[in-house]
């Protein structure tokens, strides 16, 4: 399947069951997986031991050195400059700041990736509907710069493209509107500074981060708005709220049952619409059983689907375990 998918994982321990079972959803559907990882506090990069993953299941990137390696593009400079200060940072622990600290270099590195990378990155809460083929097939994601819209906005868990890097396409757009958001100070920034952005990884940058991926992707309507260096509303939704473009075009039948609701698309999201993990406050949390039956839904529609039936055996050996009665995933995203 010509569809490759980037994930970002920071932190010093391995994946958990919900972060594996996305991979191998991925892999089993016949797709590139690629990791991009930061091992924090110590001069060390992951692997697959240190993720808990088997040698095949996917590409292992290293963010550190890609900033070095990125250094002489001249698209995101700053976004990567701002990277390059936090990674050489210590990590506190979790309660202490580490939340905020992992929180604001997994929402700059996804959207450095997406601008940088050929491929689409998701979060890790989310994997392939039962109709990801149709929009590959429809080069969806080769024709587009993809995201998707929850709660009434832009989410920066989806952004990407299997398009390459052209300088005046999609992807550089991006680029160039999310620069524009994340560095034009306004009230987004909520008095933060974005001139001292490298110094501050404690402060809460990850809500200016997805305002800035809101300002990049912009909204095409009566009043177009968004970044004027950005997409300007020319993106495509792959999430339910662009089912209408989704059948316009051709693609049809792509209904499926979601964790809260009827979905119509090429994903499956593993959490409630509403569930606000990284803020104050969280109107409609996941529940362990909701994210276990959706386990079970993705598992009997990857089976009839799968390319890669290697893969998807050993996605069923995950799943018949004990640990998939507490199915959790990793709590903090």
């Amino acid at each position: 399947m010509n569809l490759t998918i980037n994930f970002v994982w920071i932190g010093c321990g391995e994946l958990g069951l919900l972060e594996k079972f996305m991979i191998y959803s991925w892999r089993a559907c016949g797709c590139q997986v690629n990791l991009f990882t930061h091992y924090p506090s110590v001069d060390k990069k992951h692997d697959n031991t240190s993720l808990g993953l088997p040698l095949d299941i996917c590409a292992i990137h290293d963010l550190p050195t890609i900033m070095v390696e990125d250094n002489d593009k001249p698209l995101g400079k700053k976004t990567r400059d701002v990277l390059a200060a936090w990674y050489t940072g210590v990590m506190p622990a979790w309660k202490d700041g580490g939340r905020v600290q992992t929180f604001n270099m997994v929402d700059l590195s996804k959207s450095y990736i997406g601008m940088h990378r050929v491929g689409v990155v998701f979060d890790m809460k989310v994997g392939p509907s039962p109709h990801i083929k149709k929009y590959v097939e429809a080069k969806v994601f080769e024709n587009n710069f993809v995201s998707y819209n929850r709660c009434n906005a832009a989410e920066n868990q989806c952004m990407g493209s299997m398009m390459a890097i052209l300088e005046g396409n999609a992807r550089w757009k991006y680029g160039l509107g999310f620069e524009d958001g994340l560095f034009t100070s306004g009230p987004q920034h909520g008095g933060l500074n974005p001139g001292s952005m490298s110094l501050s990884v404690g402060s809460e940058w990850f809500p200016v981060a997805t305002d800035a991926h809101k300002k990049a992707l912009g909204k095409k309507g009566l009043f177009t708005t968004g970044s004027m260096k950005g997409l300007r509303g020319e993106w495509y939704d792959i999430g339910r709220d662009g089912k209408n473009r989704h059948i316009k075009e051709g693609i049809l039948g792509a209904t499926f049952e979601g964790i809260d609701g009827e979905y119509y698309g090429p994903i499956r999201i593993f959490k409630n619409e509403w569930d606000q993990t990284n803020k104050s406050s969280n109107p409609n949390p996941t529940t362990d059983q909701q994210r276990k039956l959706e386990c079970e839904r993705a598992l009997k529609y990857l089976v009839p689907e799968a390319e890669n039936h290697e893969m998807l055996s050993k996605l069923q050996q995950l799943l018949l375990t004990p640990a998939m009665s507490n199915f959790m995933g990793f709590k903090r995203f």
